[in-house]
């Protein structure tokens, strides 16, 4: 059976935008959070809910309610988000652990001092 890929048009500002108004439970203070404007919020909420063919939330009078798929969506997208930060704080970690030492040898030390594998090699003149 083939699995369906993810649709490219999800963006990571949609998922972000989706997790934040549903942390908060307001379009409006999401959308203050993320420093984008209420309506762009709005937007972005229901491309989402478009690309997805299913709406997140459950809209009353004032409030966001997560419906039955977003509760379902954001257990994964949140899972999501935290592994891609991980992996950016993984590689961001490992540049600054990452030392380069270079060794320079005359001939006649660097082949006791120096191992078989490495960089090291005698400079000629």
């Amino acid at each position: 059976m083939a699995r369906r890929l993810i649709d490219p048009r999800i963006k990571l500002r949609h998922i972000a935008c989706f997790l934040e108004v549903a942390r908060l439970k307001s379009v409006v203070n999401a959308a203050e959070a993320l420093n984008i404007s209420q309506p762009a919020a709005s937007k972005t909420i229901q491309e989402l809910e478009e690309l997805l063919g299913v709406a997140l939330f459950d809209r009353s009078k004032r409030s966001l309610f997560l419906s039955p798929f977003g509760e379902i969506f954001q257990r994964y997208a949140a899972a999501s988000i935290t592994a891609l930060r991980q992996g950016v704080d993984s590689i961001a970690k490992a540049q600054t652990d990452a030392v380069i030492v270079k060794v320079g040898a005359l001939p006649t030390v660097s082949a006791t001092s120096c191992p078989r594998r490495s960089s090291c090699s005698p400079r000629r003149a």
